[in-house]
């Protein structure tokens, strides 16, 4: 396997730095990258590629990891992740060289969540193949002050292994992307088509929302019902890069105030 195919050969896949800033005021969502890195520092400190820039003349003062930690192993390409506080003013990063190449083991919080003093926050992914020199920045996003993202997680095996990222905007309700490995890159899943297939399955009254998601760890989805009729706990599958709906749907009504009462 060509390490994530020079992963997709990034230069093609990064757009302008117009539509990036676009995207970002809309729903910014994560793009395969390639650019290389150097690996130790990953989890330590910020790394700078694509539109990630920072540091004199550049597009942000400074930088600094609040997060930091191990994603999981695929095909002997290591995973990790590492949230970024992007700055206008270089004094609020505060990075410390890295003294040690990152470990496996290792989920680390470089310091108190800044989120109200960061001006941009960013989630990046890399790749990296067993005791190379080198990692690559494979998935990232950039999103305003105040975003709070969950460790990333894997699921799955051999070829059906699904990434989950959850993204909370200030204000919006949870969001969490899916991504299929696909052999050198992680494709995102459409969550229109998975949600078309869900309503195909649901009776009257269910509501599936851009607020609807997936628990990655069990694959099922709990869909709302109109008024206090409770709730659909429905149970999904993954195979071929797509979701499926793979049981019929389970009512699980939710108590009234006064039947809770009545004990």
């Amino acid at each position: 396997m060509k390490l994530l195919a020079a992963a997709l050969i990034g230069a093609g896949l990064c757009g302008s730095a117009a539509s990036v800033h676009a995207a970002e005021e809309r729903l910014p969502v994560m793009q395969p990258r390639g650019e290389k890195v150097e690996f130790a520092p990953i989890q330590e400190q910020c790394v700078q590629f694509a539109d990630v820039r920072f540091g004199p003349g550049q597009r942000w003062d400074g930088c600094h990891v609040t997060r930091a930690g191990f994603v999981s192993t695929i095909e002997l390409l290591d995973f990790y992740y590492a949230h970024y506080c992007l700055t206008k003013t270089a004094a609020k990063a505060a990075a410390k060289p890295a003294t040690t190449p990152p470990t496996k083991a290792a989920d680390r919080r470089t310091s108190a969540d800044p989120a109200p003093a960061c001006d941009k926050r960013a989630l990046v992914i890399f790749g990296n193949r067993a005791y190379r020199q080198d990692a690559f920045a494979v998935l990232h996003r950039i999103d305003p002050a105040g975003t709070e993202y969950g460790v990333p997680l894997v699921t799955g095996a051999d070829d059906d292994n699904l990434l989950a990222i959850s993204v909370k905007r200030r204000g919006a309700a949870l969001a969490r992307h899916l991504f299929a490995w696909k052999e050198d890159f992680w494709q995102r899943i459409d969550d229109r088509a998975w949600k078309s297939a869900l309503r195909k399955h649901l009776p009257a009254g269910a509501r599936i929302g851009a607020d609807t998601v997936i628990d990655p760890e069990t694959l099922t989805v709990m869909v709302p019902m109109a008024g206090s009729a409770g709730s659909l706990r429905v149970e999904m599958g993954y195979a071929d890069g797509r979701l499926f709906v793979r049981h019929p749907t389970r009512h699980r009504a939710e108590p009234t105030a006064a039947a809770a009462g009545a004990h």
